[in-house]
């Protein structure tokens, strides 16, 4: 566990087809910085970024399911620092996966620091990680709950929209 890499795992999608994964749930992987884009504020003036990072090949895809989420670690201040994000790209997406942070721009924690980071600069993810995997037709209704950048969860709940719906889905949010 904690070993760099770039060695390429497989997954199979919800429709039974098998894809090449960039990430390892239990191995580093480095990705490079591609795009980082203000997309909104708080009401208290923290800016809220999309961060994009890319994977070592294009045709690469997260490998990813609705619920589940990813690892990202840097070396901050001399301590090595993990955080856990929701990704925001499709499980779909090809070469890149994106996340939505909210910067508290005094911090010297991990917003800080990827606030601070230059495009093309690498950093070490891994995932996906934990969280529970939405099959379309598990439930006949859902209810998502999410505050602030808690979105970045429901977002990724956009999986819906590719499979019929027979259910019935609500969504109550609120940006502090």
């Amino acid at each position: 566990m904690n070993k760099i890499t770039e060695r390429i795992e497989t997954f199979t999608d919800l429709e039974g087809i098998k894809h090449k994964s960039a990430l390892h749930p239990n191995e580093w992987t480095f990705v490079t910085l591609a795009k980082k884009e203000k997309v909104s504020s708080t009401k208290s003036g923290c800016p809220i970024y999309t961060f994009r990072f890319s994977f070592p090949h294009e045709t690469d895809q997260l490998g990813s399911f609705s619920g589940q989420y990813i690892a990202i670690q840097a070396k901050i201040n001399n301590k090595i620092v993990k955080r856990f994000y929701s990704p925001t790209s499709t499980p779909s997406d090809h070469g890149f996966v994106e996340i939505l942070v909210k910067v508290n721009l005094e911090s010297t924690g991990m917003s800080g620091y990827l606030s601070k980071m230059e495009i093309g600069e690498k950093i070490k993810m891994m995932g996906p990680v934990d969280g529970f995997i939405y099959k379309p037709g598990n439930f006949k209704q859902m209810v998502l709950l999410s505050a602030g950048v808690g979105l970045s969860p429901m977002i990724l709940f956009q999986v819906l929209l590719i499979f019929p719906m027979k259910y019935h889905v609500s969504l109550f949010f609120e940006n502090s």
